[in-house]
């Protein structure tokens, strides 16, 4: 389409989502998705994910939990949710930070919390296909989910606040926990799935 996808914060108030020219880099459109979230770390608050393309739509999540679907052409905004407000949302202390996973019909992303640690919603309109509650109650994280396939079953890999977790593509239930990482504040790296394991 000869355009290139980013989010912006221009101020505490407003995050863009914003369309840029590849030929040239003039601006061709900016979408404001909402406002930049809380940040309980010591520094760097702002906009720090990455928009997903999939088609004609883009689809973005700014810091403070605004999902938005966005017409790759002209901006505008086919629908849009809020993690926080919409699934009583729990970001880590660097707010929001994944891209979110397209997957066929699927839009894959992690609210944290108690109430949908992780979400599966239809891309078209943003309805709830599935919630996935964890009993460990994780908290969002800054890494982005993969989709694989593991010993034949189809799963979404997340690494949460309190582990790596491999969720059933099909209804969300937990297959399998690694609670043994590095780090508890700052899981940032993306999963890497091969051959039946995962790194």
């Amino acid at each position: 389409s000869g355009k290139l996808y980013l989010l912006r914060n221009k101020d505490q108030a407003n995050e863009e989502l914003i369309a840029l020219s590849l030929a040239d880099g003039r601006q061709i459109w900016a979408t404001r998705v909402g406002s930049v979230g809380e940040n309980r770390g010591p520094q760097y608050p702002g906009a720090r994910s990455t928009p997903t393309v999939d088609g004609t739509r883009v689809y973005a999540l700014g810091s403070d939990g605004d999902l938005a679907c966005v017409e790759a052409d002209s901006g505008e905004i086919v629908w849009a949710r809020n993690l926080r407000t919409d699934f009583d949302g729990k970001p880590g202390a660097w707010a929001y930070a994944e891209s979110p996973l397209i997957d066929g019909d699927v839009l894959l992303c992690s609210p944290g919390g108690a109430n949908a640690t992780v979400v599966a919603l239809n891309k078209q309109d943003g309805s709830v296909i599935w919630k996935s509650t964890l009993a460990d109650q994780d908290n969002a994280s800054f890494s982005s989910p993969i989709a694989t396939t593991i010993g034949g079953v189809k799963q979404y890999v997340l690494y949460l606040s309190k582990g790596v977790v491999g969720l059933s593509a099909d209804d969300g239930r937990l297959l399998w926990r690694y609670s043994n990482t590095a780090d508890k504040d700052a899981n940032i790296q993306t999963p890497v799935a091969s051959e039946g394991r995962v790194y």
